[in-house]
C-alpha cells in the first residue's frame, strides 16, 4: 500500500495503515513488538496500540500537535473520479481543520492540557494522520441537485504517534479504523451527515487519547 503524505515524518502512518489492511489484523495476531522497541498493549477502543516499555506520560502537561494529514483510500479516487482535484483538496483541508479543532477541544477544554508551538520538557508531540478515507457521498461544489443514497457515510483510519518533543523519542503509536453511522435502509446522505459523523468519530479518538494521558497523570 502506498499513500502519499506531504511530511517525511509521516512514514509511520504508512506503516500502520498497511498493517491494518494486512493479514496480521485479519488474524488478530499483530506483531508483539515494533522494530524500534514498542510493545503491543491492549486497548478496547483501538484496533492497535503500541507503547514503549516503562514509559511515563505523567510529566507531560502540554501538547504540540503537528498539522493533521489526510489521505484518501486509493480506490476512492477511482470510484469517485468525477470529484475534482480542487474538491478533493478542500475535503482534505476541511477534515484536517476539523480534526485539529476537535482534538484541541477535547484535550484543552476537557483535559486541561495547554497547546504550544515549541518543544519543552513537559511537552508531548502528537502526530495524527487520517488515512484510507472513503466518503460514500462526497460533497462537491457542483450546483446540480442529484441525491446520493447510502447506508453509511464512509470510513477512515486514524494513525497517531506520541513523541517526547525535545528528544524526539517515540513513546507510543496507535491505529484505529472507524465507519460512519450505518442505517438499516438506504438514506439520503448530505454534507451535514458527513460532517456530523466525522466529528463523532474524531471526538471518540480524541477522548481516547485524553483518557490515556489522564490515566498516566493520575497514577502515583
Amino acid at each position: 500500500m502506498k499513500i502519499q503524505m506531504t511530511l517525511g515524518h509521516k512514514t509511520i502512518a504508512l506503516l500502520l495503515s498497511a498493517l491494518l489492511a494486512g493479514p496480521a489484523i485479519a488474524a488478530d495476531k499483530p506483531p508483539a513488538t515494533t522494530p524500534d522497541g514498542l510493545e503491543l498493549v491492549k486497548n478496547s477502543k483501538l484496533d492497535l496500540a503500541y507503547r514503549m516499555p516503562g514509559v511515563d506520560l505523567s510529566g507531560y502537561r502540554k501538547i504540540m500537535l503537528d498539522p493533521v494529514e489526510v489521505a484518501f483510500k486509493k480506490q476512492w479516487t477511482r470510484d469517485f473520479n468525477r470529484v475534482s482535484s480542487n474538491d478533493r483538496e478542500r475535503i482534505r483541508r476541511d477534515l484536517a481543520e476539523l480534526a485539529r479543532r476537535v482534538f484541541i477541544e477535547e484535550l484543552e477544554e476537557k483535559g486541561g492540557y495547554a497547546f504550544v508551538e515549541s518543544p519543552g520538557p513537559d511537552v508531548l508531540r502528537v502526530t495524527v494522520a487520517i488515512v484510507e478515507l472513503y466518503i460514500n457521498a462526497p460533497d462537491t461544489m457542483s450546483t446540480g441537485r442529484s441525491r446520493t443514497y447510502t447506508v453509511s457515510t464512509g470510513q477512515a483510519t486514524l494513525v497517531a504517534e506520541l513523541r517526547d518533543s525535545e528528544s524526539g523519542a517515540v513513546l507510543a503509536r496507535a491505529a484505529d479504523r472507524e465507519r460512519g453511522q450505518e442505517s438499516a435502509t438506504m438514506q439520503w446522505t448530505t454534507r451535514a451527515d458527513n460532517l456530523a459523523d466525522a466529528r463523532k468519530i474524531l471526538s471518540e479518538w480524541a477522548r481516547t487519547l485524553r483518557e490515556v494521558l489522564d490515566e498516566s497523570r493520575s497514577k502515583p
